[in-house]
């Protein structure tokens, strides 16, 4: 074995012996009355948040700006709410389908194609649609010879092909 290679085993150990001393310093449990701070972060940090008293009767929802009022979890309207001047989601996503060209479908193998202008669209791919400066990203959820179907946030429409 030639000197070099030697000393390169010898730096090799050296380094392991010195980390594995530097381990075992950091295995070390310190005594419990140094780890009370840490304790007490941890349990901190575990305990479950207490539930947010709701706003009252005078609340107003900052998002739609109607007086908001508890529901049980489980009494959960099927329409959106609609403020007046405000359009539902289900109106919305009618005149988000209707900003699609779809001019025809065409069946490729055993999946079905929509087809926009010069773009093609198959079931899954996101259509990003802009109405009243905000984007919306709407989903193909079904394609057939006559109509496609689009979901945002859980509502679906389905349109005809023009």
């Amino acid at each position: 074995m030639s000197p070099i290679l030697k000393k390169q085993i010898v730096a090799v150990l050296a380094g392991a012996i010195t980390a594995n001393a530097g381990l075992s310093e950091a295995i070390k449990i310190n005594a419990p009355k140094l780890r009370e701070d840490v304790l007490t972060s941890g349990k901190r940090l575990v305990e479950q948040p207490k539930p947010v008293e709701f706003g009252g009767p005078n609340f107003v929802d900052p998002f739609s700006g109607v007086a908001a009022t508890p529901t049980d979890a489980n009494d959960v309207s099927p329409n959106p709410v609609s403020v007046e001047g405000q359009e539902s989601e289900s109106e919305i996503i009618v005149k988000l389908a209707g900003e699609i060209p779809a001019t025809g479908t065409i069946l490729f193998g055993d999946k079905r194609i929509l087809l926009a202008g010069k773009k093609k669209y198959k079931t899954g791919d996101v259509i990003i649609v802009k109405y009243k400066e905000l984007e919306y990203d709407l989903v193909i959820t079904d394609i057939t010879a006559t109509t496609f179907t689009v979901k945002h946030n859980q509502v679906t429409h389905s349109r005809a092909v023009k």
